[in-house]
């Protein structure tokens, strides 16, 4: 844990220096566009899907201890998430959320957890792919991470940053480093993305770990079912 937190603190403060300084070159712009563009090619042809529908098992960390659950997720591009686990169901729409409960009545979400939720859209692929005129994309430089040479390209809007080591060999990422700007002390998570899987044609990210910017284990998902443009009622939105 100690070298992860490590690696992870160094990227933080590189993270921190290089969006600190919104100054950059042409060519920086250009290669960054070119460089996601291939990643875009890497990951398959997205602009026909509008929603993605996944299962899979979920194990959580907490100061105590972990625990693991089933998790079932709606995301229909580019705004609105559906999270359900045990007995709890989370929906977001366009910014707002709320909490329905088994009995059938709703409750508003705090801004936190709306956020904190909302990080499964912002960093999605398909919907990075599908909205890529929302981002402002920059070439950064090389990293090595993991045994594997990378190309790192920031993207950035007015809500978040988010910088991703872009594997040279596949053009898939492998992992991004997500910054919240919506908060008075901007909150940074490190998703590594440990396998994909071809599903009809698409790259989609099928094991993943996240760490706190401590370096902090947070959670790993392992996704069991992936379907696009399943049917979906949009008023339970």
């Amino acid at each position: 844990m100690g070298k992860i937190f490590y690696l992870l603190f160094i990227l933080c403060l590189s993270l921190n220096a290089e969006i600190g300084d919104l100054s950059f070159s042409e060519s920086q712009i250009n290669s960054g566009n070119k460089i996601f563009s291939e990643m875009a090619a890497a990951v398959g042809d997205v602009s026909k899907i509008n929603n993605v529908q996944t299962i899979g098992k979920i194990q959580q960390w907490f100061a105590y201890g972990s625990v693991s659950f089933n998790v079932y997720v709606t995301a229909i591009f580019p705004d609105k998430i559906k999270i359900k686990f045990q007995d709890k169901e989370y929906i977001i729409n366009s910014g707002k959320g709320w909490r329905r409960y088994p009995k059938g009545y709703f409750e508003n979400m705090p801004e936190k957890l709306i956020r904190f939720l909302s990080i499964n859209l912002n960093r999605n692929l398909i919907n990075i792919i599908k909205f890529k005129t929302k981002y402002r994309i920059v070439y950064l430089g090389s990293q090595h991470f993991q045994g594997k040479n990378c190309d790192v390209v920031l993207l950035q809007n007015e809500n978040f940053q988010m910088k991703t080591l872009i594997d040279k060999k596949s053009h898939l990422p492998v992992q991004m480093i997500y910054k919240n700007l919506e908060t008075d002390e901007p909150e940074v998570f490190y998703r590594n993305i440990e396998k994909y899987a071809d599903i009809n044609g698409i790259k989609y990210p099928v094991h993943t770990v996240t760490f706190d910017q401590n370096g902090e284990k947070i959670c790993e998902i392992k996704l069991e079912s992936v379907e696009f443009n399943v049917p979906v009622n949009e008023e339970e939105f």
